[in-house]
């Protein structure tokens, strides 16, 4: 695999997988089981092939203060390649069979979590 930070365009090698979701949660901190989605949105792979790589905010705005953002770079197989940015570093995330799970501290209540598959 090419250096992954230095990647401009979104790429797929050999994967079948046509979109990828994300969804976030609130999960209350007093029951793990007890999550609420507050948010979700589909990437349409076919529209993000071949073009410049796009950052989006990792709570899909609902995270106040957030400054972590992700941006797909290559989906090879079934292993997804991300970068995060949390505003000190830039960081590949390598993920296989690339279920992402991203988690922060929300407020006294409650962490929010993002799921993207």
């Amino acid at each position: 695999m090419q250096n992954i930070k230095n990647q401009k365009t979104f790429t797929i090698k050999n994967s079948k997988t046509k979109d990828f979701h994300a969804s976030v949660y609130l999960v209350y901190r007093g029951n793990f089981n007890d999550e609420r989605l507050v948010e979700s949105k589909t990437f349409v792979l076919a529209d993000m092939v071949d073009k410049p790589l796009v950052w989006f905010d990792a709570y899909l705005g609902k995270m106040p203060g957030n400054k972590v953002k992700l941006a797909f770079v290559c989906l090879e197989n079934d292993v997804l390649y991300l970068l995060k940015d949390d505003g000190n570093e830039i960081s590949v995330q390598k993920k296989d069979g690339f279920t992402f799970i991203l988690a922060d501290d929300y407020d006294e209540k409650y962490i929010i979590s993002t799921q993207i598959w």
